[in-house]
């Protein structure tokens, strides 16, 4: 019986891979093709993250992981984007912060208004290990980081955000804080 179970594990990890794979897969074209239709319409962003915020709960919660929001006051803030493009860039992140971060722990997530006109969204979690980001590899397509050991992974869902927040016009960067917490910024132009 421990045979059997280990091997059902090994296939179960593997139809969760290759799931995993074609979504992400898709929703890699679906950034290509969207970038190119230059489709926009006026969107509350503080409604979207946290409508993403609430579908992503059920999966934090199973790790025990609390998610944090701290959304700028004013609802109201509207943008003149591609929702589609947004949700792609929030929903790869959110999902990198909740399969990174140890069990029982925090994920915080924070929006503000930046010097610039930017609207800024930030999504720290804390790794189990030390950090060390290869800044030229991070967004690069099929591209994983090294403390990745067990967690399902296609190394798409970094390159997905970056090139979905460049079609949207903003800029994305990744942050090490203090050795063991990463920070996840966006920023949008609020035109």
């Amino acid at each position: 019986k421990p045979e059997m179970r280990v091997r059902l594990k090994k296939i179960i990890r593997s139809v969760e891979q290759t799931n995993r794979s074609s979504a992400q897969l898709l929703e890699h074209a679906m950034v290509l093709y969207r970038a190119e239709k230059k489709e926009r319409e006026k969107c509350k962003v503080n409604q979207i993250i946290e409508k993403i915020i609430d579908n992503y709960r059920p999966a934090a919660d199973l790790r025990d992981i609390k998610i944090e929001v701290k959304l700028l006051t004013s609802k109201d803030i509207t943008i003149l984007l591609d929702r589609t493009l947004l949700e792609l860039a929030l929903r790869n992140l959110i999902d990198n912060a909740i399969k990174y971060s140890p069990a029982e722990d925090i994920i915080s997530i924070y929006s503000d208004l930046a010097e610039n006109n930017q609207y800024k969204i930030s999504i720290e979690n804390r790794s189990e290990k030390s950090i060390e980001l290869n800044k030229e590899q991070l967004f690069k397509r099929f591209s994983r980081g090294t403390n990745h050991n067990d967690i399902i992974g296609t190394g798409l869902g970094l390159a997905i955000a970056s090139e979905a927040v460049r079609a949207l016009k903003g800029k994305i960067n990744i942050e090490i804080q203090k050795g063991k917490k990463l920070c996840a910024i966006l920023q949008l132009p609020l035109f």
